[in-house]
């Protein structure tokens, strides 16, 4: 169907009214209540003496579990962030004396120690260490043959309880390392990163995005609007409407732009606005390089007209080190001759298509084959490319626009070049939600409108991805002036339906698979005519008729 311009966007109408104006200046963790918990557990129970915590790797999550930490108990905690291997075990000084020198494991007293997983897994000798020291409750020194440590006892008593963090991947590669990482005495949770915002929660989301511009960035948020600004932006980030990161990095770097944008006044909501067009700016090099070989007609795309086996595509570019992906649209080819109903994918065979878009194809091709009902193979082979395409191509968002490429090839009927289609099918012909979608979006509008709007032109996409949607103010503007269309779809029929102007699968009118059906059967008369039975038939039947 084609959706109105308001699903374009995040709706807070049912937020305002719910948001008080008062600030109660709360932190992360009243957003994080499993890790509330789980922080809970650990302090109280005696057993637990190791607490995993996935979360991003950065100084500032550890500084924060160190605050929660000492604001929760009266016991010491030790932020080991920065300290030397030495630092954590201690050391026999290389002097005159041989001084012993305690570490961390020495002298801290029923505490907690904070180590971030990476510094264990590029030593994993201190872990073996750490683990010896919580299993035993005592600490020894380094051995040093050359130094008799009368004065000192050969182990001292060591009460800690340890928080290691780290994200998935470095807690993965350390499960490697400690195979029964869970079961030793561990707790474990995570930095969520995200929060689904409603009416019920809406005041503590300002109450944290309140915190961290006071505190972190020394900004203050003018009013409503300006929060309505800032939940915008972060549920673009997020790609789903009402929903907001919970990264305080991410609202830091948001806010301390929009500073600058004030002129370190009163943050408004046009501070946070044009702050995200500025990033957006300096981060659009790529994209808009990629559109002048477009508009110049070094990649080509058509954009108006009608083409047999041609579709616009879309998809999203992701660059190593480059922060920002962006949408480019696709033209996506098919080509058919007689054959064996092999449907090559070139991307495939040239090793260059990821086995997620060839899982893709497959399931395309199974679906076609049953929509199609055929008692035989298929007489036709086809080849399906992403041309002007020299990189790897994976994913499966691009097999609803396959289809429809391949369906035109073989129905021999025109598919209309205003519309790019993005989408995954399964195997009943349902079409699936993608990601990346504002990007795609973006991507096809910025070239139609460069090339000029007809009022034609526009995107079919998934229905599930309408509450993904959080385009920028042209595109919406556009789709409201009825000058840009975005067509939500739940099924292959209605997809083919409006990019072709027939519907697919109609058995009283004309439709896709009758057109593809009268093909293949014209097919098998001609040849059973130019077969040697087929000859033979017409040898009796010129006879009679002498």
């Amino acid at each position: 169907m084609n959706s109105n311009w308001q699903s374009l966007s995040p709706d807070f109408s049912e937020l305002v009214e719910h948001i008080s104006p008062l600030r109660n200046k709360i932190d992360l963790l009243h957003l994080q209540p499993r890790l509330e918990n789980a922080i809970q557990r650990f302090i109280s129970l005696p057993s637990s003496s190791v607490m995993m915590v996935n979360s991003i790797d950065h100084p500032l999550y550890r500084h924060l579990m160190n605050d929660w930490l000492g604001s929760r108990t009266n016991q010491e905690v030790i932020n080991c962030e920065y300290k030397s291997k030495e630092e954590l075990f201690g050391y026999i000084a290389n002097n005159d004396d041989h001084t012993v020198n305690s570490g961390v494991v020495h002298h801290i007293n029923n505490g907690f120690i904070i180590l971030p997983v990476a510094a264990l897994l590029a030593d994993p000798r201190q872990w073996q260490q750490l683990k010896l020291i919580l299993a035993n409750q005592f600490a020894g020194w380094p051995i040093n043959n050359k130094v008799a440590l009368a004065d000192h006892p050969a182990k001292i008593e060591s009460k800690f309880k340890l928080v290691l963090m780290g994200d998935r991947y470095q807690l993965a590669d350390f499960n490697e390392i400690e195979p029964d990482l869970y079961h030793f005495a561990t707790i474990f949770s995570d930095f969520e990163n995200d929060i689904k915002i409603n009416k019920q929660n809406i005041n503590l989301w300002c109450d944290y995005t309140d915190r961290i511009a006071q505190q972190l960035s020394h900004g203050k948020m003018k009013d409503i609007p300006t929060y309505l600004s800032l939940l915008a932006t972060a549920s673009r980030y997020k790609e789903e409407q009402l929903r907001a990161p919970l990264c305080p990095v991410w609202y830091q770097a948001r806010i301390n732009e929009a500073k600058v944008e004030s002129n370190h006044e009163m943050i408004t909501a046009s501070d946070i606005k044009q702050a995200a067009l500025a990033k957006d700016y300096r981060e659009s090099y790529l994209a808009n390089r990629t559109r002048e070989d477009i508009e110049q007609g070094q990649v080509i795309i058509d954009c108006q007209g009608s083409e047999i086996g041609q579709v616009n595509g879309l998809t999203v570019i992701d660059i190593a080190g480059h922060p920002k992906s962006y949408g480019e649209p696709a033209r996506i080819s098919c080509v058919v001759h007689l054959g064996d109903g092999d449907i090559a994918d070139v991307e495939r065979k040239a090793e260059l298509g990821g086995n997620i878009h060839a899982k893709g194809m497959m399931i395309m091709q199974a679906f076609l084959s049953s929509a199609l009902q055929l008692e035989h193979p298929l007489p036709f082979s086809a080849s399906i490319v992403f041309e002007q395409s020299y990189s790897e191509v994976d994913g499966d968002s691009a097999s609803l626009a396959e289809l429809c490429a391949l369906v035109s090839a073989l129905a021999i009927q025109p598919l209309n070049q205003q519309i790019a289609v993005t989408g995954a099918v399964d195997q009943f012909g349902r079409v699936q939600a993608v990601g990346g979608i504002n990007e795609k979006v973006e991507g096809f509008f910025r070239l139609c409108s460069y090339r000029g709007l007809t009022g034609s032109q526009g995107v079919i996409l998934p229905e599930t991805n309408l509450s993904n949607l959080c385009l920028s103010d042209d595109v919406i503007d556009a789709v409201k002036n009825n000058q840009f269309h975005i067509w939500s779809v739940n099924s292959v029929d209605q997809a083919l339906k409006i990019i072709s102007g027939i519907p697919f699968d109609d058995a009283d009118g004309d439709s896709l698979l009758n057109k593809i059906a009268e093909r293949i059967q014209q097919l098998d008369e001609h040849a059973v005519s130019h077969s040697l039975v087929g000859k033979i038939i017409d040898w009796f039947v010129q006879r009679k008729a002498t």
